[in-house]
């Protein structure tokens, strides 16, 4: 190894004469190819943490029916069950083929927090691809409702899939980040991959 040897030769040079040059600008080389080697070495290796990239995905669209309240003021808030009444999905750029609808028996169980911080949303889609390929999308998300009209409200989720459609069984593997908001029975989701 060309540093190792030169390093090497000027520390035996130095040894023998403190006084030659060559010894000291062998090693000033060698220190040199040492430093560049371990800043490419540091800088090409991979990133293990750190904060991550999103990649957009998909836009979720949802008309849900109104709460059906069962029960009222339980031991974990009150629970309410929400159909979701027709919706569709559609992918965005390097995702265009990933589109459909949101079909039947598609549904949320909420819990309203009893301490009144908020909202604990649990849904299960049905999703069905254009060309009829069905695939389940788990969500687990909290809703943080507009303290001027409760009727709307922010939306955040973290979605996951089972799917079989060799398509797109790369989700099987992925948690995708929804971000979206909700106005009266309308609600809009963005779902995003998160990306190193």
């Amino acid at each position: 190894m060309i540093m190792y040897s030169l390093l090497k030769i000027g520390f035996y040079t130095i040894w023998d004469d403190p006084l030659t040059w060559t010894g000291y600008f062998s090693c000033y080389i060698g220190f040199f190819l040492l430093s560049i080697l371990l800043l490419t070495m540091t800088s090409s290796s991979k990133k293990l943490f750190g904060p991550p990239n999103l990649k957009p995905v998909y836009r979720l669209e949802l008309t849900i029916s109104p709460p059906h309240i069962t029960p009222a003021n339980g031991p974990y808030g009150t629970t309410c069950m929400i159909n979701v009444l027709g919706g569709t999905f559609k992918g965005y750029e390097g995702f265009e083929d990933f589109h459909g609808e949101v079909v039947t028996p598609s549904t949320d169980l909420l819990r309203v927090h009893a301490d009144g911080s908020g909202i604990t949303l649990n849904p299960t889609f049905v999703m069905k691809l254009h060309d009829g390929n069905k695939f389940l999308s788990i969500m687990k998300g909290k809703s943080e409702r507009d303290p001027d009209n409760p009727d709307n409200s922010r939306i955040h989720s973290g979605a996951w899939y089972e799917v079989g459609d060799e398509r797109f069984r790369w989700l099987n593997g992925q948690v995708l980040v929804g971000y979206g908001i909700k106005q009266g029975q309308n609600i809009k989701i963005d779902y995003y991959q998160i990306c190193d």
